[in-house]
C-alpha cells in the first residue's frame, strides 16, 4: 500500500516524531516568503486549503475531523504565512510547515506557535554495518538534539533531509556502541558500529541455546563458578549443595573423595532412576567426573517448560555445566591447595565382643522357648578366639588433600 506524503506526515505528527522528506534537489520556500493574494469572505477552511494547494506546491496534512466544528473564515492577505496566521486566529488551529507539507493540528497548550516553519535543506544518505560488514536492519539514525531521524532498511541503508546547521548524527542499535558522526559537508556516510559487550544482559543456558534472564518464564537456577571455587569440595556433585533452592543432594558414601552423591530436583519425579540429566559442554556426563574447579557455571532447569527440549530424559530436570575456557590476554596460573579432615558425626553402639553377643543370643532364645547349640563350654571356647571391632577398623577419621592448578 502506497501512502502520500501528506499521510506520512500526519502519522509522524500523531507519533510526535519528525521524519525528513525527499527533497530531490529542490529547495522549499518559507510560507512567509510566498506571495499569495487571497480575499475571501465566510468561506470554509477546507475550501481555503484546496485553493492554496491548487495555486502553490504546498500540500496540507490533517485529520478532517478537526474541521467539523470550525467556523468559516474571512481572509484578506497577500502572503501565505499571513493567510495561515489569520486562519489560526479565527479557528484556533496550528500550522507546521515541513518543507512542502503543512501539517494542521489543534493547539494542545496555552503557549503555542500558530505557524511554525521547519525547512530541511540538505539530503544525506548512508549505510550502517557491524564490524563484519553485515548491514544492521532497524538502526536509528537521528540528528543530534532533534527528533529528525530515520530507520535503516533491510540493506542497512538510510536517507533523510537535515537542516543546513545540523552538526552531528547519532547512530544507535541495540547491543552496539552508539556513535556521533560529524556531518560537515558530507552527504554520503559509511558507518560501522562496534558491539557493546557491557550492554549484554545476564543470560541463562536453556536447552541448545540461551535466553535473557529477564525474558525467561521457566524455573531456572544459575550458579557461577566463583561461588563453587570458594568451597573446599572435591567432587562436582557437591557443587550445588546449599546454593540453589529445590535441589536435594544426598551423599551415599562418607569416603573422602568418593561421596557418590545423588541429586534430586524438586523431589522424586519418576520411578526407578530419579537422577536429573547432566549435560557437560553439550555432552551427557556425570557431575562426579568433572573437577569442580573447572566449572565456569551451572544452570539447573527445574520444570517442564525449561527442560522440555530434552524430552523424557529431562523428566527429573536438567543440569547444564559449562566448563572454563582459555581467555585472550596475559597468561595466568592459578593454584589451589586445601586440606581438611573428616570424622563420623554419630556411630551406632555395636556389640562386637563374642562372649557378650553369644550370651545375649542364648538369653533371647530361652525367653522365646527356642533351642540353641551354645553350651557354656562352647561359649568359653569361642570367646577364647578373640574379638574384633570391625566398625573401628573400617570407619574412622580421614584426611582430604586437594590440589589444583589451572592456566587458562
Amino acid at each position: 500500500m502506497k501512502l502520500s506524503v501528506g499521510q506520512l506526515f500526519l502519522i509522524a505528527f500523531l507519533c510526535n516524531l519528525t521524519f525528513a522528506t525527499d527533497l530531490k534537489g529542490q529547495k522549499s520556500e518559507n510560507v512567509f516568503e510566498v506571495e499569495l493574494e487571497m480575499s475571501v469572505k465566510d468561506k470554509s477552511i477546507l475550501d481555503v486549503f484546496l485553493d492554496i494547494e491548487s495555486r502553490t506546491k504546498f500540500k496540507f496534512a490533517l485529520d478532517k475531523k478537526i474541521l467539523g466544528n470550525k467556523p468559516n473564515v474571512t481572509i484578506d492577505e497577500i502572503i501565505l504565512g499571513k493567510v495561515l496566521t489569520s486562519i489560526s486566529d479565527q479557528a484556533q488551529l496550528n500550522f507546521r510547515q515541513v518543507n512542502d507539507v503543512i501539517a494542521v493540528t489543534e493547539p494542545k497548550g496555552k503557549e503555542t506557535t500558530p505557524v511554525e516553519v521547519v525547512l530541511y535543506d540538505k539530503n544525506i544518505q548512508g549505510k550502517v554495518t557491524d564490524e563484519s560488514g553485515d548491514p544492521l536492519i532497524g538502526a536509528t539514525v537521528r540528528v543530534q538534539g532533534t527528533q529528525i531521524g530515520a530507520i535503516t532498511d533491510l540493506d542497512g541503508n538510510f536517507s533523510l533531509s537535515v537542516p543546513d546547521d545540523a552538526e552531528f548524527l547519532q547512530v544507535s542499535y541495540i547491543g552496539f556502541i552508539s556513535q556521533e558522526i560529524l556531518i560537515g559537508g558530507k552527504t554520503n556516510f559509511e558507518i560501522e558500529l562496534k558491539s557493546d559487550a557491557t550492554a549484554l544482559e545476564e543470560v541463562v543456558v536453556v536447552g541448545y541455546g540461551a535466553q535473557k534472564k529477564a525474558n525467561l518464564t521457566g524455573a531456572v537456577a544459575k550458579v557461577e563458578g566463583d561461588a563453587i571455587n570458594q568451597r573446599p569440595i572435591t567432587q562436582g556433585s557437591q557443587a550445588l549443595q546449599g546454593l540453589t533452592p529445590g535441589i536435594f543432594i544426598n551423599s551415599n558414601s562418607g569416603e573422602p573423595g568418593n561421596d557418590d552423591a545423588s541429586v534430586t530436583i524438586r523431589g522424586v519425579g519418576t520411578f526407578n532412576n530419579t537422577e536429573p540429566l547432566v549435560i557437560i559442554d553439550g555432552i551427557e556426563g556425570s557431575l562426579d567426573n568433572i573437577n569442580p574447579h573447572d566449572i565456569e557455571s551451572i544452570n539447573v532447569l527445574k520444570d517442564a517448560a525449561s527442560a522440555s527440549i530434552y524430552g523424557t530424559r529431562a523428566a527429573n530436570g536438567v543440569i547444564i555445566v559449562k566448563t572454563k575456557r582459555g581467555a585472550v590476554g596475559k597468561p595466568t596460573i592459578s593454584y589451589n591447595n586445601s586440606f581438611s579432615t573428616t570424622e563420623p558425626t554419630i556411630l551406632p553402639d555395636y556389640v562386637y565382643d563374642t562372649r557378650t553377643y553369644l550370651e545375649a543370643y542364648v538369653t533371647a532364645a530361652e525367653n522365646s522357648n527356642r533351642s540353641h547349640p551354645f553350651t557354656p563350654e562352647l561359649i568359653d571356647e569361642l570367646s577364647g578366639l578373640g574379638s574384633t571391632n570391625w566398625l573401628d577398623e573400617f570407619v574412622g577419621n580421614g584426611m582430604v588433600l586437594f590440589r589444583t592448578m589451572t592456566y587458562p
